[in-house]
């Protein structure tokens, strides 16, 4: 029998992607037309990667579209973060959707505990606390950032270890993890653009053991609904940059298929191989940071500071990460580099964790 995900035509999963490109068309057709887009093409050279990326990882497109921006094409870091929100709130949905229509597996009490924290953390890091980080600070921190992140996923792949495809959330202290989590992520997504994905996924990893494959995609429901809260926060309250529209029209209809099809790129491939790319991708963001931001002492010791308490916290969450009792451990399904019941969604349950 097939799987559930796979009994769907390839246009049906695509369906709102497709009612996407259709309403963009129409827009364009009926109002500014289609000249102005033949000046933005490296905006949608740029999202054609960057939106694969945000289906595929748990970065989202902003991973590779505020780099892009405020280091090869010099706009400024704000401008960078409100595209990444805006740009992602049609892609990252569209990948969300695609998820949900295919039947894979993600963790949805997960994701609306941590979006409790994200939602309004986002909105008081967009009002009050992105202000205050000046250039080229938003850079730097940027890549500290994915840098950290990077460090973790060498380090939790070192040796092999038993991976799960569910986490209850029926306990109040589990809750608040997710929830400080979130407010966590939402406050780095208000500086760069996203952020609330790659803690989730961190955390969900460390202290969980969760399978990468699942965590990315829980990750992807996460960074759609905090990009869609930003996006509107911006666009009603008029904060929104006004070089951000035609950039946001040149990418909608890329966005709307590229994360999409990420996303089922990261479903199809070995988890060992989403790990290299992510992997591979946060080095080369951490090169071009060397090559052309310049860092001075404040700089240097910010980032020094940055990676020191970004290693603690997960050194912390790695040490106190729930092990369950040898009797829950699974003879195979759950074992690194053996078949995951996840590659089926109708196949047999995963170990789910129930204790607080």
């Amino acid at each position: 029998m097939a799987a559930k995900g796979f009994d769907r035509p390839p246009v049906g999963r695509f369906l709102v992607s497709v009612v996407v490109l259709v309403v963009w068309a129409l827009y364009l057709a009926l109002g500014p037309g289609f000249a102005f887009l033949q000046d933005l093409w490296p905006v949608s050279a740029t999202m054609a990667f960057g939106s694969f990326v945000a289906g595929a990882t748990a970065e989202g497109g902003g991973a590779v579209a505020f780099p892009v921006f405020t280091k090869v094409l010099h706009l400024p870091a704000s401008t960078a973060r409100d595209f990444a929100l805006a740009i992602q709130s049609v892609g990252m949905t569209c990948g969300a959707l695609l998820i949900a229509r295919s039947g894979y597996r993600f963790l949805e009490p997960v994701f609306w505990w941590t979006l409790a924290g994200a939602a309004p953390a986002v909105l008081v890091g967009l009002t009050w606390v992105a202000p205050l980080v000046v250039p080229p600070y938003p850079k730097i921190f940027f890549t500290m950032f994915t840098l950290a992140f990077g460090g973790f996923l060498v380090w939790m792949n070192r040796r092999p270890r038993i991976l799960r495809t569910r986490v209850a959330c029926d306990h109040g202290r589990r809750r608040l993890e997710f929830v400080a989590a979130g407010v966590v992520g939402g406050l780095a997504a208000s500086i760069v653009g996203s952020g609330a994905d790659v803690v989730l996924f961190i955390l969900l990893c460390l202290r969980y053991d969760v399978d990468e494959k699942v965590g990315t995609r829980t990750t992807v429901f996460l960074m759609a609904a905090v990009s869609l809260i930003g996006f509107g926060f911006l666009a009603l309250s008029g904060r929104l940059a006004p070089a951000v529209w035609p950039m946001w029209l040149a990418a909608v209809p890329i966005v709307a298929f590229g994360a999409p099809l990420g996303a089922l790129f990261c479903s199809w491939q070995k988890r060992e191989h989403v790990v290299g790319f992510l992997i591979g991708l946060i080095l080369l963001e951490f090169a071009t940071t060397v090559w052309l931001v310049p860092f001075d002492a404040s700089a240097v010791g910010f980032s020094a500071a940055f990676l020191a308490t970004a290693f603690v916290a997960m050194l912390l969450l790695r040490e106190s990460r729930l092990a369950p009792p040898d009797s829950e451990i699974p003879a195979g399904p759950n074992r690194e580099g053996l078949p995951s019941p996840d590659d089926d969604p109708e196949g047999p349950p995963a170990l789910e964790i129930g204790q607080p």
